[in-house]
């Protein structure tokens, strides 16, 4: 997939899934949190603690260029181009569409995000 400079994709999950990111041109930052460590507010409201949150930045030529997320968790991610940007994705097993689910950042500060 290509991206460009200042495209972002916001928070969504693979359950179940294993997989790769590779980014191959450019440089990327992935954000990935755990479902485990959400915290319900409301029926569609979360908080999530920023402490808990791994930040990656790929950059093709750079010594990490890969992130991974597992099925039993940190598998709900955003990603953001830093620059025109190009990612190949790799994800096991397949399943149906609707399965994924989708987030929005209400606000974010030093110590949580809310999502929705």
């Amino acid at each position: 997939m290509i991206v460009p400079k200042g495209q972002k994709f916001d928070w969504h999950s693979h359950p179940k899934m294993s997989g790769i990111s590779k980014c191959i041109h450019g440089h990327l930052s992935i954000s990935i949190v755990d479902y485990r460590f959400l915290n319900k507010m409301t029926h569609n409201q979360f908080t999530y603690p920023r402490n808990q949150m791994r930040v990656e930045d790929l950059k093709a030529n750079g010594e990490r260029n890969v992130s991974t997320i597992q099925p039993h968790g940190m598998n709900i991610h955003r990603i953001e181009a830093a620059e025109l940007s190009a990612f190949f994705d790799l994800l096991m097993p397949d399943y149906p569409d609707n399965t994924c689910q989708f987030l929005t950042t209400e606000a974010e500060d030093s110590y949580n995000l809310l999502l929705r």
